[in-house]
């Protein structure tokens, strides 16, 4: 607002009432030099300012949404009226064509030529030149209409597509871990199914490794009581061997036939020791020949063992891989989520940034207008110290105490928007901590995906995603960190910056 000024002349210069006053508070100006109604005139022109002021903020707003409504209305009447207006066209025209050809069917009848049928047929040439036009600019309109459809068409077309896109996406993951679930049951089943087999085969070996312990036992055994027969028959194999030789060094008949005796002796005790060890020996080959199958059958189960044992450490292999799988795919959809919650948090930070502006918007006009009030509150306090007159004291009194009221109003008014701001702010910091934390899990998911991609065999690289989280948590993370450094602000002068 412009500087309202007093035109008094005093000391030979040009005063304002903004000079008087002050000169009031210094002293140097004294009471009966004051034009009493210069200072009252300058109170109803700043009532009158508020007001104003007021009322025009509160009428713009109200033409503002009048003129969208009255714009809307406007648009669709406009819509109708070319579609009606274009309808009229062509029938008009059809009417002109058909007026035409019957003028034609008469002029060719009458064979009139005169100057006043060339004129109306210029009229009409003109006329239809007029309505081609019209009609043509009309097509051009719907044309173009009909391209703007086309447009939205194509970009609701395509949305659909993103869309379409996104929850393929979404469902991928969902589909492939279906599909590893179903796989890794699978292959516990089979697992299962193989581990049994292969407790079924330790049973069956037990016993066959108990029975040929057995019947080595039994060997042992037999080898024990055989010592003695074994003994006989070496001590005897010693004594025909001397027998022999005594033999090759007889001289005599007499003496050979002696020795030959006594070696028949010991042969005859021979045999009779060997018919004694026979069925000993075919025992023990007996025995053999079972642990020769008992062999052969555990063999068989160790073959089996190993090849079943292969095949489980092969599906425990799968199944570690797959595990693995699971795990990447439950850590991919968790990061989707924390991707979806991320974009909910921005829109949410979006409407905070919106509605915060909009209060700022609203104090500072609060703030302009509580400032216009103590304005006129201290003119009006200083008109009251310099009153003499009873009865115009007790009116300035009123009018203080209405100037009073309105100010308790607008401060009443200011309290509640201060106190959204600073939720605003309180809930805008919280935001974006929540951000963070989820940026921080983010994060840990992709490092996470790494090592199991490593673990997998697959070579990844940083990607874009990886990047810009870091990026987005170091900025997030200064904000914060500026903001607990900052002075409590004051709530006027809070200005929102993200």
């Amino acid at each position: 607002m412009a500087e309202l000024q007093s035109p008094v002349i005093k000391y030979g210069k040009i005063r304002t009432m903004k000079d008087d006053i002050e000169d009031i508070k210094n002293g140097t100006l004294k009471i009966n030099e004051i034009d009493f109604q210069k200072i009252r005139k300058l109170q109803e022109i700043l009532k009158k300012a508020n007001e104003e002021n007021l009322r025009r903020i509160q009428k713009e707003k109200e033409e503002e949404a009048k003129k969208k409504e009255e714009e809307m209305k406007r648009i669709e009447e406009e819509k109708k009226r070319k579609e009606e207006e274009a309808k009229k066209k062509e029938e008009e025209m059809k009417r002109i064509e058909e007026e035409k050809k019957r003028k034609q069917q008469e002029e060719g009848e009458k064979e009139e030529n005169t100057e006043k049928g060339q004129e109306e047929e210029r009229k009409k040439r003109e006329e239809e030149e007029r309505l081609k036009k019209e009609i043509e600019e009309l097509k051009k309109q719907k044309e173009e209409e009909a391209k703007k459809k086309e447009e939205e068409m194509k970009k609701i077309e395509e949305e659909r597509k993103r869309k379409q896109e996104e929850e393929e996406k979404e469902e991928k993951p969902k589909r492939e871990l279906e599909k590893l679930n179903y796989e890794k049951q699978k292959l516990k089943d089979e697992r299962l199914s193989l581990e049994k087999e292969l407790n079924n085969l330790k049973n069956q070996e037990r016993p066959l490794e108990e029975n040929k312990n057995q019947l080595l036992k039994e060997i042992e055994e037999i080898n024990k009581n055989f010592e003695i027969l074994l003994e006989k028959e070496k001590t005897l194999e010693e004594k025909k061997s001397l027998i022999e030789e005594k033999e090759k060094r007889a001289t005599t008949s007499k003496e050979k036939r002696e020795i030959e005796q006594e070696r028949w002796q010991i042969e005859k005790e021979m045999e009779e020791i060997e018919e004694k060890r026979w069925p000993w020996d075919e025992k023990i080959i007996e025995i053999n020949n079972k642990i020769k199958e008992i062999d052969t059958s555990l063999s068989n189960i160790k073959d089996k063992k190993n090849s079943i044992t292969e095949k489980i450490n092969q599906i425990l292999e799968r199944e570690d891989e797959i595990n693995l799988q699971i795990e990447k795919i439950n850590l991919t959809l968790e990061f989707q989520n924390i991707i979806k919650e991320r974009k909910k948090k921005e829109e949410e930070k979006i409407s905070l940034i919106k509605k915060t502006n909009e209060l700022s918007q609203k104090l500072n006009e609060v703030v302009e207008e509580e400032n216009i009030i103590e304005k006129e509150y201290e003119l009006i306090e200083e008109e009251e110290k310099i009153t003499k007159d009873i009865s115009e004291r007790r009116k300035i009194e009123e009018e203080r105490k209405k100037i009073a009221q309105r100010r308790r109003e607008i401060e009443k008014e200011r309290w509640p928007i201060e106190e959204s701001l600073e939720k605003n702010e309180i809930e805008i910091k919280k935001n974006e901590i929540e951000v963070q934390k989820l940026l921080e899990r983010a994060s840990i998911i992709l490092d996470k995906i790494k090592e199991i991609d490593k673990k997998l065999g697959i070579e990844t690289e940083e990607t874009n995603e990886s990047q810009e989280i870091k990026k987005e948590q170091d900025e997030i993370k200064q904000r914060l960190e500026e903001k607990e450094n900052e002075n409590e602000p004051n709530i006027s002068d809070i200005s929102f910056k993200f």
